[in-house]
């Protein structure tokens, strides 16, 4: 049985416990604590979070390429590198990261990491190695770049690839925790981003649920966890 931990943010709720149950305390835990992340949001994704005046933002001005802009992720002073062009993380990222059940060591796998906030807001919370895959080239060098110029290197590794064979390198049943925020509208499900970071990133292109299912059921260990944000029309 896959685990899973209360999570809940636009895409909806998506469990507690095991089974996908929901356990109604934290639900409404998620809701109070997350309030307050929603006018952050809206302005990172107009670029408009304070980055520290001038002086903070000409320290990290080597680490940007045209086109991108230094997000604060108000916690423990961590940055995250975003840009217009191609996928910004949302709510559902964050919550999925503060709400999983994190392993205080071992091995944490991130699926569909995009520009790499779950790992970077996991390792606030744990000591583990988190591996984080993201199969776009642009994505997983601004992960990469976000995840040095935090210094987490050591504890961060973002690897480009894809979750449905990742498990021949990653290697079967190794990781205590598997996190993944995965596209959530079916490939033929509405109109499709001319953008195509974006669609890669809302619609099931690349993988489907299905194959994201299969792959957490491959990484995860006997006892281990996974944790999942998605629509709960898709997981009925």
């Amino acid at each position: 049985a896959i685990c899973t931990t209360g999570i809940c943010g636009r895409k909806g709720i998506v469990c507690s416990a095991t089974l996908f149950s929901i356990n109604n305390h934290r639900h409404r835990s998620v809701f109070r604590t997350g309030c307050g992340f929603f006018a952050w949001l809206r302005r990172a994704r107009d670029g408009h979070v304070d980055d520290g005046g001038s002086a903070g933002m000409n320290a990290y001005a080597n680490w940007l390429l045209p086109n991108e802009r230094l997000d604060d992720l108000t916690s423990q002073g961590l940055k995250i590198i975003q840009s217009r062009e191609v996928f910004s993380f949302s709510m559902d990222a964050v919550l999925l990261a503060r709400f999983a059940s994190v392993p205080s060591r071992g091995r944490i796998m991130d699926l569909c990491t995009g520009n790499g906030v779950v790992p970077l807001l996991l390792s606030t919370r744990t000591r583990a190695q988190i591996d984080a895959i993201e199969l776009q080239p642009r994505l997983c060098d601004m992960a990469e770049r976000s995840v040095r110029m935090n210094g987490l290197e050591r504890q961060i590794r973002i690897r480009q690839g894809d979750v449905r064979t990742i498990h021949r390198d990653a290697g079967c049943g190794a990781y205590d925790l598997v996190t993944v925020n995965p596209p959530y509208l079916k490939g033929n499900a509405g109109d499709k981003n001319v953008n195509d970071h974006i669609a890669l990133a809302r619609h099931e292109i690349a993988c489907t649920l299905e194959e994201v299912v299969a792959a957490c059921a491959r990484l995860v260990k006997s006892g281990g966890k996974v944790a999942m944000v998605h629509r709960p029309a898709r997981l009925a």
